[in-house]
This record gives structure tokens, sequence and C-alpha cells, in this order.
């Protein structure tokens, strides 16, 4: 993968400052080590296509937007939309949501995950009584 290096830096750091985290939290979003993306950030260590594919399933950063600045930096619908992103897409809070849930240990994303469910349920409950 050809690219200017000191761009992918930049975007890099343009993208932790952008979903609101540091480096170790980031780091451990994607299960990498902070020490790795500090090296990624400084250019002392190539970002590797598996980093990047990470970065974008994570977080709905785009890969291809790292590597060469190309397109929108996130992988989302039409902010004003209300309809369904298509396969492969996230809204913003969508990616806020994911990059927060990643923040948490396991033990918290387990509670998060179980308190979001129940609210699914509810809101489900609630349509089937308003038909």
């Amino acid at each position: 993968m050809q690219s200017d290096k000191k761009t992918i830096e930049n975007r890099l750091k343009q993208a932790i400052g952008y979903l609101g985290l540091n480096q170790t939290e980031f780091a451990n979003g994607i299960r990498v080590s902070q020490a790795l993306i500090n090296q990624v950030t400084k250019g002392t260590r190539e970002a590797q296509p598996y980093l990047l594919l990470l970065i974008e399933l994570v977080y709905g950063i785009r890969e291809r937007w790292l590597v060469d600045g190309s397109g929108e930096m996130l992988i989302t619908k039409e902010a004003n939309k209300e309809s369904a992103p298509h396969a492969g897409e996230l809204s913003q809070l969508e990616v806020k949501m994911l990059a927060t849930y990643r923040r948490l240990s396991v033990e918290d994303q387990g509670r998060a995950l179980a308190d979001l469910e129940d609210r699914a349920l509810l809101v489900e409950l609630k349509r089937e009584r308003k038909k």
C-alpha cells in the first residue's frame, strides 16, 4: 500500500481526536497496544493493512481516507436521513456509540449491552401496544 506516511500520521491523529479518545483508549478499542498507535502517529512504524482494517471495522474510519485522504473520514449515512443505513454504513451517532462501548471493560460492555437490549425490548412492546 503506497502512501505518504506523514499524511497517514496526521489523519490518524485527527480520527482519534474526532472520536474524543486518547491513544490508550483508541488502542484498547481495537485491541492493540498504545505503543503501536503512538509509533504510527509519530511515523516510526508503518500502518499495516490489518491495523487500518481494524480501525475501519471498529471505529468506522475509512481505510481509504486514512491512506490517501480521499472521500469522507467516516463510514456514515447522511446525518439527516432517518432511514436505515446501507450495509456497512454507520451513522455518526452509531460510530460514537461504538467508540464509547469499546472504551468499557468487558464486564461493563456486558452490562451496557444488556441495558440496551432491555431498552429495545421495551420500545418493541410499546409499539405492539399501539397497534
